[in-house]
């Protein structure tokens, strides 16, 4: 089957085949096939706005518990300082870690533990984010963006009915939605 180079016309499962795989067998419409890729992949991209939405969802919520996490196990640590024991060990028991009343040791050592864990946890997420912008794009990899673009706004998404052009175009709006949530909550 020969496709248009109109990215509002272009199934979503094809142009997925275009983005995620130099050596597809996608045919056009008269014309250069290296060419029109290269258009539609544009258009695609000037549309989205070139966001990497699925990391986004995936790993905001992640990355904001443990950054809590590191700025309570530092609150917990001038607590200690101040000898608040009794109100260290309570939110210790808070978030399910338990200690013996005046323990201060294990105490110590739960919120050093706690603190290095989410911190290194939090650094891995970032080294992740920033080595996943290097990669090339995977089928697998563009198909679990659109199952999550689906779930985020509540809906099944057919990549055989969707066009490429009205899917771009759904990413735009989850991200700037989600870039508006993000905004309100600093």
């Amino acid at each position: 089957m020969r496709y248009t180079s109109d990215i509002y016309e272009l199934p979503l499962s094809v142009f997925i085949e275009i983005y995620t795989n130099d050596s597809n067998t996608i045919e056009f419409d008269g014309e250069d096939k290296g060419a029109v890729s290269a258009k539609i992949i544009n258009d695609y991209v000037e549309i989205v706005g070139s966001k990497q939405l699925f990391s986004e969802i995936l790993n905001c919520n992640e990355r904001m518990n443990l950054a809590m996490t590191v700025e309570c196990m530092k609150a917990c640590e001038n607590m200690m300082k101040l000898k608040m024991y009794d109100e260290v060990r309570d939110i210790l028991m808070k978030i399910g870690y338990s200690c013996k009343k005046g323990d201060v040791m294990a105490m110590n050592a739960r919120i050093s533990a706690l603190n290095s864990r989410a911190q290194y946890d939090l650094d891995k997420i970032s080294k992740e984010k920033n080595e996943g912008l290097k990669e090339k794009p995977t089928k697998r990899g563009f198909i679990n963006e659109v199952v999550a673009i689906g779930k985020y706004n509540k809906m099944y998404i057919n990549p055989k009915e969707w066009t490429a052009g009205s899917y771009a175009c759904l990413v735009r709006q989850t991200c700037d939605e989600i870039d508006g949530l993000n905004r309100k909550k600093k």
